[in-house]
């Protein structure tokens, strides 16, 4: 099954750009999102993606340690000590191999670094204090298979986290059952995931994933310019995808540590909109992953060009988000 390569292709294909960073940084009044938060709390984000680095020095503070694999040379002694199906996954999990190795090849995409930089990182994340549970589900080559996302998204939850970051999606032939019904496990811990609406500029229709499977606590976002209006390339569907976030020109962490302007509608805009999903979730612990969805889509600034394209109408604006909880 190709489906789950697209996004990781796509990405591939974009190069860096010289432009200003930060724009979206005013767009969405993270700052001022920043100033409503009375008091941060611990917030687990898992990245389904291709790996990270996760020896950069950006995410030391970062990193969630999975205890029962860590010390007295647990970490790479072959064993599964925790008796969680994995072995030696100290920072995050392998699904392929089943096991810790979760680091992302310097001469690959960088699709798990650079999400995880605007996610979390000390310098470029919107939520440097998150906590980040790295899953890799590709190969090296770029091969994957929808059936690695199940037992990821599964594996993230066995790890506690409140919201999974989901970028890859593409088409398939069959209904994808059970990733569905795992997005609905997800549900019922209150977990929210957040996907892509992808690239190729067409309406998604019913055969698109994780679109399809519309779960209650699943986000989908289309992709945003420098203008906020929708990139011709983004996928839309008003009936599948909710909001739209900045998608290009953005600023992020390579898996070898440099630093690039990337645009990648399906990469970026859940990044940032995941990131959004967390500050949410630290200022408010208690609320659900629907309220979460719920104050991002009515946070939204309208934009002429998502009327009909996305179920909100607009691109996200974390300062509103945050103005939903004090209503």
């Amino acid at each position: 099954m190709k489906v789950f390569q697209v996004i990781l292709f796509l990405f591939l294909g974009f190069q860096s750009f010289a432009g200003e960073r930060d724009y979206f940084w005013n767009q969405l009044q993270i700052d001022d999102a920043v100033r409503l938060i009375p008091q941060k709390t611990e917030v687990r984000v898992a990245v389904i993606s291709t790996g990270l680095s996760y020896y950069l020095s950006e995410f030391h503070n970062n990193l969630i340690v999975n205890e029962g694999e860590f010390g007295n040379g647990k970490d790479r002694d072959g064993i599964d000590n925790d008796g969680n199906g994995y072995v030696d996954d100290v920072y995050g999990a392998n699904v392929l191999y089943r096991n810790g190795e979760i680091t992302e090849p310097l001469n690959g995409p960088s699709m798990g670094t650079f999400s995880a930089s605007l996610i979390g990182s000390q310098t470029f994340g919107l939520n440097p204090d998150v906590k980040i549970l790295p899953i890799k589900v590709y190969r090296d080559d770029g091969f994957s298979h929808f059936s690695y996302f199940v037992n990821a998204i599964d594996y993230a939850l066995s790890r506690g986290v409140d919201i999974i970051y989901f970028p890859t999606s593409g088409y398939a032939q069959n209904p994808l059952i059970s990733l569905c019904d795992a997005i609905e496990r997800a549900a019922r811990q209150g977990v929210l995931v957040v996907g892509s609406a992808g690239t190729g500029g067409r309406r998604l229709g019913y055969s698109h994933y994780p679109s399809a499977c519309h779960n209650s606590n699943l986000l989908i976002v289309a992709g945003t310019g420098f203008d906020s209006q929708m990139l011709p390339d983004s996928n839309w569907d008003p009936q599948a995808v909710h909001v739209g976030a900045p998608s290009s020109h953005v600023q992020g962490y390579l898996s070898d540590g440099r630093v690039a302007l990337r645009s990648s509608v399906g990469v970026i805009g859940a990044a940032i909109t995941t990131g959004v999903a967390s500050l949410l979730k630290t200022a408010h612990p208690e609320v659900s992953a629907t309220e979460i969805k719920d104050a991002i889509i009515w946070g939204v600034d309208i934009q002429r060009s998502l009327v009909r394209k996305v179920s909100s109408s607009g691109r996200i604006n974390a300062f509103g988000a945050m103005k939903y909880f004090q209503e």
